[in-house]
């Protein structure tokens, strides 16, 4: 599947089958919901491995907008994934970058780790605070040194950041089981 530089409007994208080859070029995957499909999710399956440029959840505000990532061997790579609404990011999976809207809520899978390898954005702004969880055990935020990580204004619960980088999250509540920050 050779994406080149096409923009993609959808509301599932999948790519599961281990006989599928995806070249994602700078392609940009929109996930959404057609007007008036309130309570539809919007969300991204890859095979293990497979690597996305950028993604874009536009899904309406009541929708669970989400990753279906890889496997600690082989996660899925995006260049940059950008939330707009709620979501929730599960399996294993390296970012680029990774931006959150002010005031909606993101929930990682259990036991996972998140890469991310150029920025780290969850910044309320003007909006109302983030939520940060999981779904019950702690997810590993790794991040080299050189990571821009711009979190302000969150609430934090059973991440482990690593890595490396300055993980600081200003004017935020850290609720419970969080280390590293």
């Amino acid at each position: 599947l050779n994406l080149g530089s096409s923009h993609i409007y959808t509301q599932q994208f999948y790519t599961s089958a281990n006989n599928t080859t995806l070249n994602a070029g700078t392609s940009t995957i929109h996930l959404m919901t057609p007007p008036n499909y309130i309570g539809y999710n919007t969300s991204i399956y890859g095979y293990p491995g497979h690597t996305f440029y950028d993604v874009i959840f536009e899904g309406t505000n009541t929708n669970i907008n989400s990753i279906n990532g890889g496997t600690a061997a082989a996660p899925l790579n995006f260049h940059s994934v950008t939330y707009q609404h709620n979501g929730a990011i599960n399996g294993f999976n390296n970012f680029g970058t990774l931006t959150f809207a002010p005031g909606k809520t993101y929930t990682f899978g259990a036991n996972t780790t998140q890469n991310i390898t150029t920025k780290f954005s969850a910044n309320r702004q003007c909006g109302g605070f983030i939520t940060i969880n999981t779904t019950g055990g702690q997810v590993t935020l790794n991040a080299g040194s050189a990571v821009v990580i711009d979190v302000d204004g969150v609430k934090l619960s059973n991440n482990k950041a690593t890595g490396g980088a300055a993980f600081i999250a200003y004017n935020s509540f850290n609720v419970s089981g969080n280390s590293g920050w």
